[in-house]
């Protein structure tokens, strides 16, 4: 009689222990991202020749902290070559919040 109350007990637990778990989660998932103070990132940079070459940019919040290009990773694109990006991927630094 004793082990059908201990197994059931025990399984009570689970059930609460799990639910207690997914409560964590969806409350941690709902809350919002924080933008790391400093982070980096990699971005092609294109001049008006449109010699394209990968540069490593860090930023601290919203500002540039620096940009440095990355050696052997550059390419040269046709005359004619229009960048497909979006106009504020190409120009925008430092903006992680959209």
């Amino acid at each position: 009689m004793k082990t059908p109350m201990i197994f059931l007990i025990a399984v009570l637990v689970l059930l609460a222990g799990a639910l207690v778990f997914s409560a964590i989660q969806i409350i941690q998932a709902s809350q919002p991202k924080e933008i790391p103070s400093e982070y980096s990132y990699t971005k092609a940079i294109c001049d008006e020749n449109n010699v394209c070459q990968d540069h490593i940019v860090v930023c601290q919040g919203s500002q540039i902290v620096s940009t440095t290009p990355i050696t052997g990773a550059v390419v040269q694109k046709s005359q004619n070559w229009k960048d497909p990006r979006d106009p504020r991927i190409i120009n925008e630094f430092c903006n992680l919040t959209e």
